[in-house]
């Protein structure tokens, strides 16, 4: 229902404070000023599916997206994923992200944006260092080698 009115992968570019920065939004209902976004996932209940927002930050995209749309002039005041199953039965879910569940993602974006700005102003982009270090496997997998 909410895909049949909805343009889908919608390209955007904006600029942030001088910085080119641009998106794919995988569905957007400007009537209902709607960024729907489509996620596969093994189990889709609400705890499991909270955990994988988090793991992937699809809050942070969602709040990426609602950044482009605003600065174009586009309403992007829902959110909305389409959560599927992707193994039989292939069952669907939409979750609405929270509010301040965006509200803190685009305090984080803001942080990014201005550590690239001052990376951009000071020619300096600072990485994980020149140094080889030396790792090791995980606990479980070292376990694992000395059975």
């Amino acid at each position: 229902e909410f895909l049949s009115n909805a343009k889908s992968e919608v390209s955007i570019k904006w600029d942030d404070g001088g910085i080119p920065c641009k998106g794919r939004v995988d569905s957007y209902l400007q009537s209902k000023s709607l960024v729907l976004d489509l996620k596969t996932s093994q189990n889709i209940n609400d705890y499991t599916f909270s955990k994988t927002i988090w793991q992937y930050g699809y809050h942070l995209q969602m709040a990426w997206y609602q950044r482009g749309l605003r600065a174009l002039g586009f309403p992007a005041d829902k959110f909305a994923f389409i959560a599927i199953e992707n193994t039989n039965p292939w069952g669907v879910k939409v979750f609405e992200l929270e509010e301040s569940v965006l509200e803190d993602a685009n305090k984080k974006i803001e942080t990014w944006l201005e550590m690239y700005r001052q990376c951009a102003a000071d020619n300096n982009w600072p990485g994980y260092g020149q140094e080889i270090k030396v790792i090791t496997l995980p606990k479980y997998a070292m376990e694992e080698l000395e059975a």
